[in-house]
Protein backbone atom coordinates (compact mmCIF):
# COMPACT_ATOMS: atom_id res chain seq x y z
CA UNK A 1 0.00 0.00 0.00
CA UNK A 2 1.57 3.44 -0.90
CA UNK A 3 0.68 6.49 1.46
CA UNK A 4 1.24 9.63 0.33
CA UNK A 5 2.78 11.39 2.39
CA UNK A 6 0.93 14.33 3.65
CA UNK A 7 -1.72 11.78 4.72
CA UNK A 8 1.33 9.25 6.13
CA UNK A 9 2.45 12.63 7.94
CA UNK A 10 -1.06 13.45 9.53
CA UNK A 11 -1.01 10.13 10.65
CA UNK A 12 -3.81 9.03 8.90
CA UNK A 13 -3.53 6.05 6.80
CA UNK A 14 -5.30 6.63 3.09
CA UNK A 15 -7.67 3.35 3.80
CA UNK A 16 -8.77 5.44 7.42
CA UNK A 17 -8.83 8.94 4.89
CA UNK A 18 -11.02 7.15 2.28
CA UNK A 19 -13.29 5.17 5.35
CA UNK A 20 -13.63 8.89 7.19
CA UNK A 21 -14.94 10.28 3.89
CA UNK A 22 -17.49 6.91 3.11
CA UNK A 23 -18.79 7.27 6.70
CA UNK A 24 -19.56 10.99 6.54
CA UNK A 25 -21.20 10.58 2.66
CA UNK A 26 -23.19 7.90 4.45
CA UNK A 27 -23.85 9.91 7.52
CA UNK A 28 -24.80 13.20 4.84
CA UNK A 29 -26.99 11.17 3.17
CA UNK A 30 -28.93 10.05 6.11
CA UNK A 31 -29.74 13.28 7.70
CA UNK A 32 -30.99 14.50 4.29
CA UNK A 33 -33.61 11.72 4.08
CA UNK A 34 -34.20 11.99 8.19
CA UNK A 35 -35.16 16.17 8.03
CA UNK A 36 -37.09 15.47 4.84
CA UNK A 37 -39.38 12.94 6.14
CA UNK A 38 -42.37 14.28 7.13
CA UNK A 39 -44.19 12.58 10.66
CA UNK A 40 -47.45 13.09 8.65
CA UNK A 41 -46.86 10.23 5.98
CA UNK A 42 -43.72 8.47 6.21
CA UNK A 43 -44.63 5.04 8.11
CA UNK A 44 -42.64 3.52 11.06
CA UNK A 45 -41.23 0.76 8.70
CA UNK A 46 -39.09 3.93 6.71
CA UNK A 47 -38.38 5.09 10.25
CA UNK A 48 -37.05 1.68 11.34
CA UNK A 49 -35.20 1.51 8.43
CA UNK A 50 -33.29 4.89 8.69
CA UNK A 51 -32.45 3.02 12.44
CA UNK A 52 -30.82 0.10 11.54
CA UNK A 53 -28.59 2.02 8.71
CA UNK A 54 -27.48 4.45 12.35
CA UNK A 55 -26.64 1.17 14.00
CA UNK A 56 -24.66 -0.49 10.90
CA UNK A 57 -22.43 3.29 10.92
CA UNK A 58 -22.05 2.89 14.47
CA UNK A 59 -20.86 -0.73 13.93
CA UNK A 60 -18.77 0.42 10.74
CA UNK A 61 -17.24 3.49 13.22
CA UNK A 62 -16.36 1.24 15.83
CA UNK A 63 -15.13 -2.00 14.06
CA UNK A 64 -12.74 0.24 11.51
CA UNK A 65 -12.23 3.49 11.94
CA UNK A 66 -8.79 4.20 13.92
CA UNK A 67 -8.93 7.70 14.67
CA UNK A 68 -10.25 8.37 17.62
CA UNK A 69 -11.37 12.17 17.31
CA UNK A 70 -13.19 11.82 14.46
CA UNK A 71 -14.68 8.10 15.26
CA UNK A 72 -16.01 10.62 18.39
CA UNK A 73 -16.88 13.18 16.39
CA UNK A 74 -18.57 10.82 13.97
CA UNK A 75 -20.71 9.27 17.23
CA UNK A 76 -21.65 12.44 18.05
CA UNK A 77 -23.19 13.25 14.51
CA UNK A 78 -25.71 9.97 14.43
CA UNK A 79 -26.58 10.59 18.68
CA UNK A 80 -28.00 13.84 17.26
CA UNK A 81 -29.29 12.33 14.06
CA UNK A 82 -31.12 9.37 16.57
CA UNK A 83 -32.72 12.04 18.97
CA UNK A 84 -33.85 13.27 15.61
CA UNK A 85 -35.20 9.93 14.35
CA UNK A 86 -36.60 9.29 17.70
CA UNK A 87 -38.10 12.67 17.85
CA UNK A 88 -40.10 12.05 14.72
CA UNK A 89 -41.05 8.20 15.18
CA UNK A 90 -43.09 9.56 18.47
CA UNK A 91 -44.65 12.79 16.55
CA UNK A 92 -45.76 9.82 14.40
CA UNK A 93 -47.26 7.90 16.71
CA UNK A 94 -48.75 11.07 18.07
CA UNK A 95 -50.10 11.64 13.95
CA UNK A 96 -51.23 8.17 14.27
CA UNK A 97 -53.28 8.16 17.73
CA UNK A 98 -55.38 11.25 16.63
CA UNK A 99 -56.06 10.11 13.44
CA UNK A 100 -57.25 6.62 14.97
CA UNK A 101 -59.60 9.12 17.09
CA UNK A 102 -61.08 10.88 13.75
CA UNK A 103 -61.47 7.63 12.12
CA UNK A 104 -63.58 6.34 14.80
CA UNK A 105 -65.63 9.11 14.36
CA UNK A 106 -66.00 8.97 10.87
CA UNK A 107 -67.25 5.61 11.55
CA UNK A 108 -69.51 6.60 13.28
CA UNK A 109 -70.61 9.29 11.19
CA UNK A 110 -70.90 6.61 8.70
CA UNK A 111 -73.22 4.07 10.83
CA UNK A 112 -75.68 6.85 11.72
CA UNK A 113 -75.90 8.81 8.33
CA UNK A 114 -79.43 9.98 7.80
CA UNK A 115 -81.57 10.65 4.89
CA UNK A 116 -84.99 10.24 3.94
CA UNK A 117 -84.40 8.34 1.10
CA UNK A 118 -81.87 5.62 0.56
CA UNK A 119 -80.04 7.70 -1.70
CA UNK A 120 -79.14 10.62 0.37
CA UNK A 121 -77.82 8.28 2.82
CA UNK A 122 -75.50 6.52 0.24
CA UNK A 123 -74.81 10.61 -0.47
CA UNK A 124 -73.87 11.31 3.28
CA UNK A 125 -71.56 7.99 3.37
CA UNK A 126 -69.84 8.58 0.39
CA UNK A 127 -69.18 11.95 1.75
CA UNK A 128 -67.63 10.80 4.93
CA UNK A 129 -65.99 7.87 2.60
CA UNK A 130 -64.28 11.03 0.85
CA UNK A 131 -63.02 12.80 3.39
CA UNK A 132 -62.04 9.50 5.72
CA UNK A 133 -59.60 8.63 1.97
CA UNK A 134 -58.10 12.27 1.99
CA UNK A 135 -57.25 11.68 5.48
CA UNK A 136 -56.12 8.17 4.66
CA UNK A 137 -53.54 9.27 1.66
CA UNK A 138 -52.08 12.36 3.91
CA UNK A 139 -50.94 9.80 6.45
CA UNK A 140 -49.16 7.80 3.77
CA UNK A 141 -51.44 4.91 4.48
CA UNK A 142 -52.29 2.98 1.24
CA UNK A 143 -55.66 1.58 0.75
CA UNK A 144 -56.74 -1.29 -1.09
CA UNK A 145 -58.43 -1.56 -4.28
CA UNK A 146 -61.42 -0.78 -3.81
CA UNK A 147 -64.02 -1.58 -6.55
CA UNK A 148 -67.57 -1.66 -4.23
CA UNK A 149 -70.16 0.31 -4.22
CA UNK A 150 -70.48 3.75 -2.84
CA UNK A 151 -72.29 2.27 0.44
CA UNK A 152 -69.23 0.09 1.15
CA UNK A 153 -67.09 2.65 0.04
CA UNK A 154 -66.88 4.41 3.47
CA UNK A 155 -66.87 1.44 5.58
CA UNK A 156 -63.87 -0.26 3.25
CA UNK A 157 -61.75 3.34 3.72
CA UNK A 158 -62.16 3.57 7.15
CA UNK A 159 -61.99 -0.03 8.10
CA UNK A 160 -58.68 -0.36 5.82
CA UNK A 161 -57.01 3.20 7.78
CA UNK A 162 -57.74 1.55 11.08
CA UNK A 163 -56.60 -1.42 10.56
CA UNK A 164 -53.51 0.17 9.03
CA UNK A 165 -53.11 2.19 11.73
CA UNK A 166 -52.78 -0.41 14.31
CA UNK A 167 -50.55 -2.20 12.49
CA UNK A 168 -48.16 0.86 12.64
CA UNK A 169 -48.77 1.56 16.46
CA UNK A 170 -48.21 -2.25 17.35
CA UNK A 171 -44.76 -2.03 15.14
CA UNK A 172 -44.41 1.42 17.26
CA UNK A 173 -44.99 -0.46 20.73
CA UNK A 174 -43.19 -4.10 19.50
CA UNK A 175 -39.73 -1.29 18.28
CA UNK A 176 -39.86 0.27 21.88
CA UNK A 177 -39.99 -3.06 23.92
CA UNK A 178 -36.60 -4.02 21.87
CA UNK A 179 -35.00 -1.07 22.64
CA UNK A 180 -35.58 -1.40 26.17
CA UNK A 181 -34.40 -5.04 26.12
Amino acid sequence: VVEDSESKENGIDKNDQELQEEIKKEIKELKDKIDKADPKNISIRTYSGYEKKIKELKGKLEEKLKDEKDKEKFKNELETLEKTLKDKMEKRKKELEEARKKFQEFKEQVDTATGVTYGQQVKGKGSIGFQAWQCAKNLGLSIRNINSNTDELANKVIDDSLEKIEEELKSIEEESKNVKK
